[in-house]
């Protein structure tokens, strides 16, 4: 249980920024439809916040999983919440495609990943020509790495 617990030390900056972004994500593909609510424990919650919380959820349990057993793909769930996010604002902006999305989850999650594998493959390209929007995502990861690399090494 302990190497777990390190782990789970090392990485929460990650984690907490994969939540968050798939809170922020999730709340915006349902935002559209503000006046519905979610019964959840006898409370009627907005289901733009159980979705964003269930997003949340998901995406946390899922991200430690998948970077503890699979280390090399913790870019991968960087660039799928950040996706999620870019897809979440469109919805918010476009209630069809929100609409559509909704409808149609296999629709939705090729959005995701295929962007995300997308966003991967441009990062390195984009930043080597000066994208000011390449490198500030980019410092970020780097942020989250640098932090996990240097809790592991004054941790070992």
């Amino acid at each position: 249980m302990d190497p777990i617990i390190k782990y789970l030390q090392r990485e929460r900056r990650r984690l907490a920024m994969l939540s968050v972004l798939s809170f922020i994500g999730g709340a915006a593909l349902y935002a559209h439809a503000p006046g519905s609510l979610v019964t959840v424990g006898g409370l009627n919650v907005p289901i733009m916040l159980f979705a964003g919380a269930s997003y949340a959820i998901a995406v946390f349990f899922t991200a430690c999983l998948t970077t503890y057993f699979l280390p090399g793909l913790r870019h991968l769930a960087d660039a799928v919440a950040v996706m999620r996010l870019v897809v979440g604002l469109g919805a918010l902006t476009m209630p069809g495609f929100a609409h559509t999305l909704i409808q149609s989850p296999i629709l939705s999650a090729t959005l995701v990943v295929g962007g995300a594998g997308l966003l991967l493959a441009a990062l390195p390209m984009a930043r080597a020509q000066g994208s000011v929007a390449a490198e500030a995502l980019g410092q970020v990861f780097d942020w989250v790495d640098e932090h996990s690399l240097a809790y592991q090494a004054a941790r070992t």
